[in-house]
């Protein structure tokens, strides 16, 4: 899905809830999972969040908040979530209620 972003826009935010489970140790990072915002096309504008194996809420989801470099004011983008994991034991990323708000000003 994309969303186009009001060309009066000041702030862009990302947020929800999120719930990583892993049967990684404590100790590494092995597995890594990236939040970018995208053009129409797939191409990268920006990484907004970052989290890994050891940012694990195993218990319950955890509200986060991120906020964007850029308002990418007027641009048209999408949300990608892209997970580079290892072969070895499994680490989850959850994700639940996204907003992606857009702080503007009237014209």
């Amino acid at each position: 899905q994309t969303v186009t972003i009001p060309p009066t826009a000041t702030a862009l935010t990302l947020s929800g809830k999120y719930l990583i489970a892993t049967a990684e140790d404590f100790f590494d990072e092995y597995d890594v999972l990236f939040i970018e915002l995208t053009d129409g096309n797939g191409n990268q504008l920006e990484e907004i969040g970052f989290a890994s194996n050891l940012d694990e809420t195993p218990v319950a989801f955890d509200d986060f908040s991120l906020n964007a470099l850029s308002p990418h004011a007027g641009q048209t983008v999408q949300l990608r979530f892209r997970a580079v994991l290892d072969a070895s034991v499994p680490t989850s990323f959850y994700f639940d209620s996204l907003a992606l708000t857009a702080t503007a000003c009237s014209p």
